[in-house]
Parts: structure tokens; C-alpha cells; sequence
């Protein structure tokens, strides 16, 4: 009997052993589930990385809204690639299409995230994201960072405008803007209160 019985346990862990091979050279291979499953794990996080970003440049475009008065440079209409908004009480417009108009030069460094305008012998260089800005190499400090409004680039008009001894007109009736030299009495310096205006760069090499 004894016999007998370790005949049968001998054949049904061979039986045993014989299914594990066979299933082993059928296709388990213990590196394709772990590539599948780093696969699986980078495309999760892949997508919560999109998710965020669309969430953040969401939350960006609700905290804006549609500019609905006219800008206008010496009482010529600025036509706009995009159009300007309002953050608050401060109006976001492009720069290159208004420094375009004084003449000024604007370039976009992707790399460095950085705006240069340039005219006469001004340059003033402004980094998207930070506070401080250099004029001729001098740093300063504005009031409203360099910023993204779906996905351009938004700069303080103000300070732009004064840097390049600009100024803005701001008619609170039509709540239109005209932006002219400072040496053009014509102009009455009713904005720098509402106008405050930002720009934004259409510079963006986006």
C-alpha cells in the first residue's frame, strides 16, 4: 500500500511540474508584465500632467474677460492678432502690436521665457512669472508679473508706456484708450488710474 501511494504522489507532482513548464514555454514572461505595467504607469501620469496644465490655463482664461473698448495710438485704431482683455481693472493687450506703432523692437527668448523691447536707446527685458525687470540692465520692480492669458504673453502696460515716455489717454465714457507721446498736450492723463493697462506680446515665438 505504501507503495502505491508513493507512486501516486511521484506522478501527480510530475503532472505538476510538466503543466508549469508548458505554461512557461506557452508565453509567461515576467519582463512583459512589468513593461506593461511601467507602460501603464507613465501614461497615467502623462495624462494627469495634461490634465493639470488645462486646469491651470483654464483657471488663467476665467480670471479674464473681453476688453470692449477701442485702443487706438495717436487716434489710429490698433488692430489686435488676438484681442484684449481685462484682469480687474487692467486692460491685457499684445505689445508688439503697440510698440510696433512707436517703432520698438520685440523679440521672444523661448528658452529663457524672457520679452525684449527695444527703441532709441531704451531695451527693457521682462521674465514671464517674476515681478522684477531690467531697463539698460537696471533691475526694477512692477506691480503686475509677466504672465500667461491662453497661452500669450501678458506684460504691465503702464510701466512700458512711462519707461518709453508714453502716455494713456482713457475715456471713461466710450472706456476707449488713446496712447500718445508725452511731448502731445493733447493728451489728458485721466487713464493711469483705469487704464493701468498691461500688455501682452504677441511676440510669442507660440
Amino acid at each position: 500500500m505504501k507503495k502505491i501511494i508513493a507512486f501516486t504522489l511521484t506522478g501527480v507532482l510530475l503532472f505538476t511540474s510538466g503543466l508549469t513548464v508548458y505554461a512557461r514555454q506557452k508565453g509567461y514572461n515576467p519582463k512583459a508584465k512589468t513593461e506593461m505595467t511601467t507602460t501603464s504607469q507613465e501614461g497615467i501620469k502623462e495624462q494627469t500632467q495634461t490634465n493639470e496644465q488645462t486646469r491651470d490655463k483654464n483657471q488663467i482664461s476665467l480670471s479674464v474677460k473681453e476688453f470692449k473698448g477701442k485702443i487706438s495710438i495717436k487716434g489710429k485704431k490698433v488692430n489686435f492678432d488676438i484681442l484684449p482683455v481685462l484682469k480687474g481693472d487692467k486692460i491685457l493687450i499684445p505689445v508688439r502690436a503697440i510698440m510696433n506703432g512707436f517703432g520698438a523692437e520685440v523679440y521672444w527668448d523661448p528658452q529663457t521665457q524672457t520679452v525684449t523691447i527695444s527703441k532709441d536707446n531704451i531695451t527693457i527685458k521682462i521674465i514671464i512669472g517674476e515681478s522684477k525687470v531690467y531697463v539698460n540692465g537696471k533691475e526694477e520692480t512692477i506691480d503686475v508679473p509677466a504672465t500667461l492669458v491662453n497661452s500669450r504673453t501678458l506684460v504691465p502696460l503702464r510701466f512700458i508706456l512711462e519707461t518709453f515716455n508714453k502716455n494713456v489717454n482713457y475715456d471713461k465714457k466710450t472706456g476707449d484708450v488713446d496712447i500718445e507721446d508725452k511731448n502731445n498736450n493733447t493728451v489728458t492723463n485721466d487713464v493711469y488710474g483705469n487704464t493701468n493697462s498691461t500688455v501682452t506680446n504677441s511676440v510669442y515665438g507660440q
